[in-house]
């Protein structure tokens, strides 16, 4: 996005007009004694060129940040407000004189928001809105209170048409108390200054670099000065006569690193030649991030690949990472090839603020090299799930037999061995005997329904007899709630079939259990290759497949047929689990 040209006109005729009236009104007017020098006027006039061409050059690379604005506003401030001093009219001297103060309010601003524009945090914000009131406050009761007197330079005087009751002497104390005050405020900007440099990436410490290094100097010689002026004594001795030529040089410390940046795109664009060079010569596996993190000069900087399946991200080594989209500090950079997505990088927002473009550009340079990268962490990736899908596997396997060790041993184990004993007694009872055998009769076909339960429950019979529609149909007559079956008959293969069974099972006792289901929807069909398996109810919903083992097994089983799965439950509205199995 590029600023319009009138919007460029515009602000290259306000910052003409601005050092125009600056330049010219000194030259010409004599109210306050001797007009002031042209070397002077054309110093001053130099360094509003320096600010005008920095809010060009912030407007031209970033439209968006409102920047160029501030700097824009404090260039009016200091220059055509200032020279409106020297217009002889007492009302436009008297409101200039008030108003000029208030580039001050604006170049805090300009400090505290640099390199954004914006005031991120609440700090900030309270610090910015004290100063503009602090300096509104005092300027304004300072013009209420001050008369001009007879000790004019000339026999003409400025008239303070914001007087309200002439109290000179009150206005000097009000002067000095502002001073005072402004010292004070002074700390706060330096504490936050600091407290942007100390959380700052190192993109963004090198752009703050010139605020940081000049802004304490520029306070720690305004402080000697409002000092001075308090204690009557020239605390700056040591530094005539290049007072001057240092304090404009310290407070024009940000057009000036804003230009210095733009010195800085060459070395940026050398290090992307410099990436190009690099990659060339091959990087080794892994080492992708590292590499792209020296072209933008960002440590910090996070490589992201798109998980296999699309589920979140992962890094080079194939293991899952968090993105965080909600740091207003950090950007991301998506990276695509025929709209698909390769990878993110996660970045440092001052990147882009100081050198847009950059970041596509090393993006660009480095593709081919990410492509490559994508496909060894989907490699790495897809390994890690298949060793802990193995692990999964054993681990649901010894589970199993600690299982059917614990049923047969409570159950059909503790029947069998009460049979024995009614048996005994049968046999050296002589009265009861019949009973005796009954009950006995009854332990038998218990612990046979036990058995063969527990026998359907590891491999049910009918599966291989029928088919898994009729396998179905039994799972169907034994459930508590409604289910209904769209199947069409059909044999296939029996390790497909008996996946396609347990994802029933497991999805019928979790509607049971967990979803409170009032019915259960069975559809199986076969298309393309392809057996789809779907089990929908009308429960609460809320499934996680990482809740429990059931699905995450569930998963692995389907899988280690070259199948999907998929599940969608949200919170209120069923759960739906479908499985694609291969059949041809």
């Amino acid at each position: 996005m590029q600023p319009s040209r009138a919007t460029l006109l515009g602000v290259v005729a306000v910052g003409i007009v601005a050092i125009g009236a600056a330049t010219w009104l000194p030259l010409t007017s004599n109210y306050l004694g001797e007009p002031d020098s042209p070397s002077t006027v054309t110093v001053f006039a130099l360094l509003g060129l320096v600010w005008l061409v920095a809010a060009l050059v912030t407007l031209v690379r970033q439209p968006t940040n409102p920047l160029w604005k501030l700097i824009l506003a404090y260039l009016v401030m200091s220059w055509f407000v200032w020279g409106l001093q020297f217009v002889p009219n007492g009302v436009v001297q008297g409101l200039a004189v008030t108003f000029a103060p208030m580039s001050i309010a604006v170049f805090v601003h300009v400090l505290v928001a640099f390199p954004s524009g914006h005031l991120r945090a609440r700090l900030d914000r309270w610090l910015v809105a004290s100063v503009y009131a602090f300096v509104v406050g005092i300027y304004f009761l300072n013009a209420a209170l001050w008369m001009p007197g007879t000790s004019c330079p000339t026999a003409w005087c400025p008239e303070n048409v914001l007087l309200i009751w002439p109290a000179n002497e009150l206005a000097a104390d009000v002067a000095r108390a502002g001073s005072f005050v402004a010292l004070i405020a002074g700390c706060a900007v330096l504490y936050a200054i600091w407290r942007h440099w100390r959380t700052a990436a190192p993109a963004a410490r090198r752009t703050l670099l010139p605020i940081v290094l000049a802004v304490p100097v520029a306070y720690l010689i305004r402080s000697l000065g409002y000092l001075g002026d308090l204690l009557q004594i020239d605390l700056l001795w040591f530094l005539e006569p290049r007072y001057h030529v240092i304090y404009l040089v310290l407070y024009n410390i940000v057009p000036i690193g804003l230009l210095l940046g733009v010195l800085r795109l060459r070395l940026d664009r050398g290090r992307v030649a410099a990436l190009v060079v690099e990659l060339g010569q091959g990087v080794p596996v892994g080492g992708l991030r590292d590499v792209l993190a020296r072209a933008l000069g960002d440590p910090t900087l996070q490589l992201a690949f798109a998980a296999p399946g699309g589920a979140g991200y992962i890094d080079s080594a194939g293991q899952q990472i968090e993105v965080t989209r909600s740091d207003p500090d950090r950007a991301i950079a998506p990276i695509e090839r025929d709209g698909e997505a390769l990878a993110i990088l996660v970045h440092d927002r001052t990147i882009e603020d100081e050198n847009p473009g950059l970041v596509d550009a090393v993006s660009s340079a480095a593709r081919l090299a990410i492509e490559n990268e994508q496909l060894t962490a989907q490699v790495r990736a897809q390994l890690e799930e298949v060793r802990a899908s193995r692990a999964r596997i054993v681990e649901a396997a010894d589970a199993e037999r600690r299982r059917v060790e614990r049923d047969l041993h409570d159950g059909a184990q503790q029947r069998l061995l009460a049979l024995a004993m009614r048996l005994q007694l049968a046999r050296d009872a002589s009265g009861n005997a019949r009973a005796l055998i009954d009950d006995a009769t009854a332990d038998l076909n218990a612990a046979i329904a036990e058995v063969r339960d527990l026998a359907r429950g590891i491999h049910p019979p009918i599966l291989a007899e029928a088919g898994l529609a009729a396998a179905l149909e039994t799972l169907a007559e034994r459930s508590p709630i409604p289910v209904r079956i769209e199947a069409a008959d059909g044999r296939y293969d029996p390790a497909v079939e008996t996946t396609a069974f347990y994802v029933v099972s497991e999805a019928l006792t979790n509607a049971v259990k967990h979803a409170a289901a009032t019915e259960v929807v069975i559809n199986v069909s076969s298309e393309g290759g392809w057996l789809t398996v779907t089990v929908a109810d009308d429960g609460r919903g809320g499934a996680d497949p990482s809740g429990g083992s059931g699905l995450r097994g569930l998963a692995d089983r389907v899988a280690a047929v070259g199948g999907r799965l998929s599940l969608t439950s949200l919170p209120g509205e069923g759960t739906v689990l479908t499985a694609e199995l291969p059949v041809a």
